[in-house]
């Protein structure tokens, strides 16, 4: 089973020796911070250690992330939902709440400041193949990561990283390396008119559980993703409101081989995706907007052009406070697919987009999300997937530095031009001890299980898995 990515030891190494050494040097000669007030976050949308303790699943939109539901990677919380509301709610959800003693403060750089931080975590699961027959294996995950960030009155600029390696025990196959670097900037026209910019290059490897990869390989399927984005609000202070989105992503898939050393040609998945986004809101008070939006996406296959997709969805719905202690963004509409092959049919379906905090206590807070999307598939013989996720979970602060954060979540892949079906069905349980300033102890037990129909063969699976982690930052 062993065998290594395309990516060749060597650069793999250089590239987490920097990271590491980066975060590390920060780390040993930073001086102890003041205790000055800590400053409101910002809209950064690295996700922190304790969210990516197993590798990302494929991101079945292709969308780069947008202002709605960001998680701040430096204080682990959830923002408010839109930068177009031009406040910020006085109630707060567990996770956007500051802690003063607990929260990094960064290191200073002139105008800027730079929060690295190092993770080490292990981790053991009972079927690291997601397969049927299961076969245990542990493994060590070294991750660091760094966000430097203006600190300008007017304007933003920042920029992220994170190198990720997993040495696994038993299976060396499954070995993974990720990585990625990003810029966002932001130019403000006003108080809350704005002209933002994103570009992101990263490596990504799926997670052998997912529904839109049921493929045998000998190691993890991986990919290259280089995006831009750019982002336009205009009319943020009046009742009526505006914001046209531009992004383009460029996939490249990696080589891949049966377990048996026959070659995939994944290339056929290699993808360019173009996508505008126009939204048009009403604000109906202070943290309130009604919005209708459209978005069409061009999605085309170099290698493959009967894949090339057309894709319409239009959403209509409300976002920011529905109630005082219900907040975030609530859509649903209409989303339909044109395939470039005249043996597929255009697919449609109701369109859902839910991202919703509700602040049942001081305390507590539950997250819900849902969204219905048409997503990239490994398979020659089906063109995409309609996919349907939901996930539910919530946020209870037992202490003041410890937060426990059970989830569930169901995700159902149904192939567009065949009879084949896939369902996932996660349950897991996170915990954070957040130490003091410096240090956090992270925790993950998670169970999946997941059912496929109209497969060669079987691809059903079930798993277990315990991960627990310690992260230093600064």
């Amino acid at each position: 089973m062993a065998g290594m990515h395309s990516l060749g030891k060597a650069p793999r190494a250089a590239l987490f020796g920097i990271g590491y050494l980066l975060c590390g040097t920060a780390m040993a000669n930073a001086q102890t911070p003041t205790d000055s007030p800590a400053q409101e976050p910002t809209e950064n949308t690295l996700p922190g250690s304790d969210t990516a303790l197993v590798p990302p699943q494929d991101d079945p939109y292709l969308r780069l992330p947008d202002a709605t539901n960001r998680v701040d990677p430096l204080m682990q919380r959830y923002l408010p939902t839109s930068r177009s509301l031009g406040q910020t709610a006085r109630a707060e959800t567990v996770m956007q709440r500051e802690r003063p003693g607990y929260d990094a403060q960064g290191i200073p750089i002139g105008s800027f400041t730079w929060f690295p931080n190092i993770t080490t975590s292990a981790a053991a699961t009972n079927n690291v193949f997601r397969q049927e027959d299961g076969q245990s294996d542990a493994f060590l995950t070294g991750r660091a990561e760094w966000v430097l960030r203006s600190d300008w009155t007017r304007h933003a600029f920042s920029f992220d990283g994170i190198v990720e390696q997993d040495v696994h025990a038993r299976y060396a196959s499954e070995n993974i390396f990720n990585y990625r670097a990003r810029f966002n900037g932001r130019f403000d026209l006003s108080a809350s008119d704005f002209i933002a910019m994103e570009a992101v290059q990263q490596r990504i490897t799926q997670d052998r559980g997912s529904t839109s990869d049921i493929l045998q390989t000998r190691e993890p399927i991986s990919f290259d993703n280089t995006g831009f984005m750019l982002r336009s609000q205009l009319g943020g202070q009046s009742r009526v409101q505006g914001q046209v989105e531009v992004a383009y992503v460029h996939r490249k898939y990696n080589r891949a081989e049966t377990p048996d050393g026959e070659v995939y040609d994944l290339s056929l998945r290699n993808l360019d995706d173009y996508r505008v986004t126009g939204q048009l809101g009403y604000r109906l008070g202070a943290m309130t907007n009604l919005f209708v939006s459209g978005t069409h996406t061009w999605r085309q296959f170099p290698n493959l052009v009967a894949r090339d997709a057309s894709i319409v969805e239009l959403l209509g719905g409300v976002d920011g406070n529905v109630t005082p202690l219900i907040r975030g963004r609530l859509a649903v509409g209409y989303i339909s697919a044109n395939f470039e092959s005249p043996l597929i049919d255009t697919r449609s379906a109701v369109a859902v987009d839910v991202r919703m905090d509700f602040l049942v206590t001081d305390l507590t807070t539950v997250r819900l999300t849902a969204r219905r999307d048409f997503r990239n598939v490994v398979s020659v013989n089906s063109s995409a997937a309609l996919a349907t996720s939901v996930r539910a979970g919530l946020d209870h602060e037992l202490l003041r530095n410890v937060i426990l954060s059970p989830v569930i979540g169901y995700e159902k892949a149904d192939y567009v031009d065949d009879e084949r079906k896939a369902d996932l069905i996660t349950a897991e349980l996170g915990a954070r001890w957040l130490i003091n300033r410096r240090l956090r102890a992270n925790g993950l037990v998670q169970h999946r299980n997941r059912n496929v129909n109209g497969f060669e063969s079987s691809r059903n699976f079930s798993d277990i898995s315990v991960t627990a982690g310690l992260t230093f930052q600064l």
